[in-house]
């Protein structure tokens, strides 16, 4: 599995950033680590993430949130498209939702 990290400001969310994977034959994960100030801070809730395909199709999956990571797993559906695919990472803490990063997956030769 491959990891794709991308560090927060608290007071900067949500990031916006642009990853090119290259390797879409494996699992991919997809996080944020949260910080305010420098120091790390404790992330409470459900972590999620909408995963917007080319054709505007929106998947939701499941993810994690320890400490002051949040992440999701990529589903194999993120890769059967051509095009850029939306992520939109957000922590859940009861009715309450904070997206936390907004990533667009990009084919290689895009960037």
């Amino acid at each position: 599995m491959y990891e794709y990290w991308i560090t927060a400001d608290m007071d900067l969310l949500p990031v916006e950033t642009q990853i090119s994977i290259r390797r879409t034959d494996r699992q991919n994960k997809i996080g944020v680590r949260v910080y305010l100030n420098g120091k790390s801070v404790a992330l409470t809730g459900d972590a999620k993430a909408d995963v917007v395909l080319p054709d505007g199709t929106a998947i939701e999956v499941a993810g994690d949130a320890e400490g002051n990571k949040a992440w999701v797993v990529l589903p194999a559906e993120a890769y059967k498209h051509t095009g850029t695919v939306g992520i939109y990472l957000k922590l859940m803490n009861g009715a309450e939702e904070t997206t936390l990063i907004r990533v667009e997956l990009r084919p290689p030769e895009s960037l």
